[in-house]
């Protein structure tokens, strides 16, 4: 199992986050923070019981966690398209686009404009690979994986901020269960 940690600590610190000067600030290192966030959003959610099984959609507590993200680099709620990372993160070893359809070839070719609509017309949801589905399972190992992405994305403001926001996310889950019980 630390050899697989090993390894997805090195993938997640090399994921293909585009560098756009222009549309990103130095807070994200000028790339596009959206497959970080994303996956940061599953973490999150596979701590809060959100996630009970290796089956991935945009709900709503995955979408609002991921808005929240993106809330704190100065993204408005309306401008937050949770489709883009999640068709993006096909594109590694270790998420697979489930597609609807039988075709492919259809089923690999990503929109890059594609809206949560299009996105779930297209696909039931994606799966992550095994192993790391059952290393997020661990709290030790999930903040490591968290916390690799916080660092290695954002300047140290924004990484300060986003570790704060993912305890918010996390204790609300907490008060709701015990508001529940």
């Amino acid at each position: 199992m630390c050899g697989r940690l090993d390894a997805y600590l090195t993938t997640f610190s090399h994921l293909n986050s585009k560098k756009e000067k222009n549309k990103w600030k130095r807070m994200s290192f000028y790339r596009s923070p959206e497959v970080p966030l994303l996956l940061l959003s599953v973490i999150d959610q596979i701590h809060c019981k959100n996630i009970l099984r290796n089956f991935l959609t945009p709900d709503k507590n995955l979408q609002s966690a991921y808005t929240s993200y993106m809330h704190l680099l100065g993204v408005k709620a309306k401008s937050v398209n949770i489709a883009l990372p999640f068709c993006e993160l096909s594109k590694t070893t270790f998420w697979r686009l489930l597609s609807k359809s039988s075709n492919e070839a259809a089923s690999k070719t990503i929109n890059p404009a594609e809206t949560i609509e299009g996105l779930l017309a297209r696909y039931h949801g994606a799966r992550l690979a095994e192993d790391l589905y059952t290393i997020l399972q661990m709290e030790h190992l999930r903040r490591k994986l968290g916390d690799i992405l916080i660092t290695t994305y954002f300047d140290e403001e924004t990484a300060r901020n986003i570790a704060k926001q993912s305890e918010i996310i996390r204790k609300n889950h907490s008060k709701n269960i015990a508001a529940t019980d």
